[in-house]
């Protein structure tokens, strides 16, 4: 908060909090620092400035959950095949079983 003005401390202090993955840290001393000023009607440069250094971390963290986000894993086409061949195999053999218990009776 000492120095507010410099935009290479909240540069840096985005970054370490990136960096240790406590982006939510940084956006609720932001957030304070916005309902601080619309409460008590501080500086409206800083309340500014603290909104626009939230909306930067609302990005930064979409991007670094776009980032970790996976394609889902599809099963090779010899794997579904045998799954097919698999289920035919049970299906013909339940169909047995109910002939062969029909012809029993």
């Amino acid at each position: 908060m000492a120095s507010w003005d410099d935009a290479a401390a909240h540069a840096d202090f985005i970054e370490q909090c990136r960096a240790e993955r406590q982006l939510g840290v940084a956006a609720a001393r932001y957030r304070e620092v916005i309902q601080r000023g619309t409460a008590y009607r501080h500086d409206e440069l800083q309340v500014e400035s603290a909104r626009k250094h939230l909306l930067s971390l609302t990005a930064l963290a979409l991007a670094d959950l776009q980032a970790l986000r996976h394609e889902p894993v599809t099963p090779r086409p010899i794997v579904r095949l045998f799954a097919r061949v698999g289920l035919l195999v049970l299906a013909l053999a339940a169909i047995a079983f109910a002939a062969l218990s029909v012809l029993t009776r």
